[in-house]
């Protein structure tokens, strides 16, 4: 809701501006009469100081071509979010007298990040910011070779442009925040996970989807029991030859192998902290017990959901046939072909175990983070630039996003508005299942058990946790060692 009530807030602003063109006053009347409001509309979220200038400094943003255009680019003229993040970008450079200088790049994330290590080691071509994924991120945290946020001065990581619990939570140590998740990109919220209902479909079968599904999320109710339900009443043998094939109608659609998805936007917490702000694996508790429990059912109950081999964007095209009443996936699928989809939809985010969990949106692998190499040379004017295009961001890149891409009148404070906010809102992810050491994710293990129903998770949890528990320690070893060396 604070998204809204912002959106809100500045559209008041703007109708109040507007007011003495409506009343045949003129500009300086309006000016007295307007008075706070027209001087509130022309003040900028942030906190940074008005008179910033950084004497025309230019800041080389390093960026994978994949997430560039509506990460960073923009395109003035082009489609509508694009060219609100072109004029966002031009607005904060004309403010702070700075210049974004894009340095796009088509080589895999590795060979990117690369680039950044080669560049710290050398202490020479600084890029200034790096947009990376969050295993890049990380990459260069457990290196010591980011600046945290306590060493950029004008981030303030408690605004609501940030999410500061998914960036603490996708932090080596909690203490210190070395890639940050906000409203600069486009990306994490696009990436993030989300489940798709046919409205029509599921009227047309249940009833009324308002009271039935949108107020069950609002009531911290929509659970694995009751996602179930819908499911389980859902199949149909639509071409009548006894056998459950594409033809047929399906409680869900699922792919065959975004099982992480499931487990990850569940709400089971798998990881904890200790004293010392490091993570302490949870990986085996009464909530993940459950969880396999129904995906082990809902993935081998072949009446449940149709498994959908090949790409995923290509999986809606099941859904917006009216094969499958839930579509579980991603923001991208709206953009990669829901667009043309004949019956509404709407989205929710997915079920957690138990209503006493929150709910979670996963985010991690596939979306951008903000990050400040070390070697950069002028981090006060580098963190002025990203604290003002991260609050842009959230003041006037988003609720076009959500108007244009998504089809949700932002401003409207509709049903649909209020849960696409409480899906951003609830971004997250766990640092054990982000980051690499030796090549293997330390907090995945139940991703190798829910996809076979004939394997059981306490004796595989018995059988591994010695090996995840070496690999964490070998992980807060190393960064504790690197973070020691650069002093």
């Amino acid at each position: 809701m604070k998204r809204l009530i912002t959106a809100l807030v500045l559209l008041s602003l703007i109708l109040s501006a507007c007011g003495a063109a409506e009343t045949g006053q003129s500009p300086e009347s309006a000016a007295t009469a307007g008075g706070a409001a027209n001087e509130a509309a022309t003040l900028y979220i942030d906190d940074i100081p008005e008179d910033a200038d950084f004497g025309g400094a230019k800041l080389l943003v390093l960026i994978r071509s994949l997430y560039a255009p509506y990460d960073l680019l923009g395109e003035s003229g082009g489609d509508i979010v694009l060219d609100a993040i072109y004029k966002r970008n031009a607005k904060i450079e004309e403010r702070l007298n700075v210049s974004l200088v894009p340095v796009v790049k088509e080589e895999p994330d590795a060979e990117i990040l690369e680039l950044v290590r080669q560049s710290v080691l050398a202490d020479s071509d600084p890029y200034h910011i790096y947009l990376a994924r969050g295993p890049e991120g990380a990459a260069l945290s457990l290196d010591a070779m980011l600046l945290s946020a306590k060493e950029l001065p004008h981030i303030n990581i408690d605004a609501p442009w940030w999410n500061k619990s998914f960036t603490k939570n996708m932090a080596i140590n909690e203490n210190e925040l070395f890639y940050l998740a906000g409203d600069a990109v486009l990306s994490v919220f696009k990436c993030s996970n989300c489940v798709f209902f046919n409205k029509t479909d599921f009227e047309n079968r249940f009833g009324d989807y308002e009271e039935q599904i949108y107020q069950t999320v609002f009531d911290g109710k929509w659970t694995y029991d009751k996602f179930m339900s819908y499911v389980e009443e859902s199949y149909e043998d639509i071409n009548g030859n006894g056998t459950t094939d594409a033809e047929d109608h399906y409680g869900a659609v699922y792919l065959d192998y975004a099982q992480d998805w499931y487990i990850s936007s569940a709400g089971v917490n798998f990881m904890s902290r200790d004293d010392d702000g490091y993570p302490k694996l949870e990986l085996y508790n009464d909530d993940a017990v459950a969880l396999c429990d129904y995906l082990q059912r809902f993935f081998s109950d072949k009446t449940l959901a149709w498994r959908f081999v090949g790409e995923q964007l290509d999986m809606g095209n099941f859904f917006k046939s009216r094969n499958a009443l839930f579509l579980p996936g991603r923001f991208t699928y709206v953009d990669g072909n829901l667009r043309d989809m004949e019956d509404p939809y709407g989205i929710i985010p997915y079920p957690k175990v138990k209503e006493s969990l929150e709910y979670m949106s996963a985010s991690g692998h596939s979306g951008n983070f903000v990050t400040v190499p070390i070697n950069n040379p002028i981090p006060e004017a580098t963190s002025a630039v990203i604290e003002a295009l991260t609050a842009e961001g959230y003041g006037s890149v988003f609720p076009i996003y959500y108007e244009e891409s998504l089809k949700i009148k932002y401003t409207d404070g509709g049903t649909d508005a209020k849960m696409i906010d409480l899906i951003h809102d609830c971004i997250n992810f766990y640092v054990t299942s982000n980051v690499f050491i030796v090549g293997e994710r330390i907090g995945t293990m139940l991703q190798e058990v829910v996809m076979d129903s004939s394997k059981n998770y306490a004796s595989f949890h018995k059988a591994n946790i010695d090996k995840k528990e070496a690999l964490l320690l070998k992980l807060i070893e190393t960064y504790e060692y690197n973070h020691s060396a650069k002093g």
